[in-house]
């Protein structure tokens, strides 16, 4: 419902990924930040998003939400930087300008509404931003700085305020569900799942690697669930045919097919080597995984070592092997870290959503000017 006193404001978000087009000339969004558009699009204002756009790909693509043209207007950024002009107009015509940040496009529409004295508030989503002179100046200007993980704000070394925002997540607390992690014979399974971009960086083949390590060395008995989209995915599927204790699916668009990976799995491994903070966490703990997780980005500000989570260190395979091998030897380890992990996530349902408050920040701002 919009608020009888709200005004509606034009607002312009800047996207720090890419967006797909289909076949069909849709515009496909990931199904998280689709779904933040719409409901802020259904706030009372009205919203554009900039970003730039390829084609659409099945099983490189994490796009998974086709973009309401009716509530969001999106501008195509195809050349990059000869569309700075065009950038620059659609700021211009804003009241206000949204940040995905970092990334390249933002920090530039940054650096113009700077000189425009055009108001702009950032989502701060990973921990690479630039660390110069402007790269900070960006951050100590802006209105208001959004986040899931405000210790990436801390890590600034600046005095920010910081709003620490419900994550973009589908998860309710229907979702959630408990774990025995009793296994009826040495025979049985442990079934470890790995969600994410099938990329290098996302410490996927740390994953592999591990479980390789395993199958030659131990005597666990475990299968592995890669789930997503990504370059590495004709490599690795094709590695899966090779490998009986290895399966690989695409991306999987539907919540519910998404939420049963995760309630078959004991394990939940994310070696990624940097990062925000990784939403499949979130969805990890909901549903009562053990989770192994490098202590990267915004990682360290919602999972504790031995509390809700177990650590793992970058690049590591051989360490992952010896900490799911430990683990799966102690289940009362195993049941007091999902018990606070489902804790810690419902404790994050209870956050503003982010839509929300950005519609309340956004209203704040152009009432003062």
């Amino acid at each position: 419902m919009i608020p009888k006193n709200r005004h509606s404001r034009r607002i312009l978000v800047v996207g720090n990924a890419s967006a797909s087009l289909d076949m069909r000339g849709n515009i496909v969004v990931p199904r998280s930040i689709g779904n933040f558009l719409h409901q802020l699009a259904n706030s009372g204002h009205k919203v554009s998003f900039l970003e730039p756009c390829k084609p659409y790909s099945e099983h490189a693509s994490i796009d998974d939400l086709i973009l309401d043209k009716t509530l969001v207007r999106f501008i195509k950024v195809t050349r990059w930087p000869l569309d700075l002009s065009n950038c620059v107009i659609s700021m211009m015509k804003s009241d206000y300008v949204y940040l995905f940040y970092p990334g390249t496009i933002s920090f530039w529409i940054a650096m113009v509404c700077r000189v425009f004295r055009k108001p702009y508030g950032i989502y701060l989503r990973g921990q690479k931003f630039p660390t110069s002179h402007l790269g900070l100046a960006i951050l100590q200007k802006a209105k208001y700085i959004n986040s899931v993980a405000t210790n990436l704000v801390k890590d600034s070394k600046l005095e920010l305020n910081a709003s620490r925002i419900r994550p973009m997540i589908e998860i309710q607390k229907d979702d959630f569900s408990a774990k025995s992690f009793v296994k009826n014979n040495s025979q049985e399974n442990w079934n470890l799942l790995f969600v994410g971009r099938l990329e290098k960086d996302k410490g996927v083949l740390d994953v592999v690697e591990a479980c390789e390590q395993l199958a030659s060395n131990s005597q666990l008995r475990f299968r592995l669930m890669l789930v997503g989209g990504g370059s590495l995915y004709p490599v690795l599927s094709e590695l899966s045919s090779q490998l009986d204790w290895l399966t690989v699916v695409g991306h999987i668009a539907s919540h519910s097919a998404l939420m049963q990976q995760y309630e078959q799995a004991d394990f939940f491994i994310l070696p990624t080597h940097h990062e925000g903070f990784p939403r499949v966490l979130y969805e990890a703990m909901a549903k009562s995984n053990v989770i192994l997780t490098t202590m990267v980005g915004g990682i360290p500000s919602v999972m504790i070592p031995d509390y809700n989570c177990l650590e793992i260190q970058v690049d590591s395979p051989g360490e992952i092997a010896k900490v799911l091998a430990r683990a799966v030897t102690s289940r009362e380890l195993m049941q007091r870290v999902v018990r606070n992990a489902l804790q810690t996530v419902e404790d994050t349902l209870k956050l503003p959503p982010h839509a929300m408050l950005l519609a309340d920040q956004c209203d704040l701002i152009t009432r003062s000017k």
